[in-house]
């Protein structure tokens, strides 16, 4: 996680959901895109195959496109924000 957040390319936290390790990545702006969640995605697979080698297979995103789906609120607020639900 200090590798990936060394790079500037994004900002990760973690948790621990049962005995596993997760990092947390925030997708907080209305201007984030699909593309950007992907390019995090790569930033943390590449990361990993650097640091533990072609040992272990690191699973993909779909490489269908994401569907949009409507904020809670977003008719009241009359924003234009959308979630990606990968």
């Amino acid at each position: 996680m200090e590798r990936l957040n060394r790079s500037g390319k994004a900002y990760f936290t973690h948790t621990v959901v049962g005995d596993k390790f997760a990092l947390r990545f925030a997708v907080g702006s209305s201007l984030q895109e699909e593309r950007h969640v992907r390019s995090a995605w790569k930033l943390i697979k590449t990361t990993a195959t650097e640091i533990m080698g072609r040992k272990r297979k690191i699973s993909t995103l779909p490489a269908t496109t994401a569907t949009p789906i409507s904020s809670p609120g977003d008719e009241a607020n009359k924003t234009s924000s959308k979630r990606i639900k990968i």
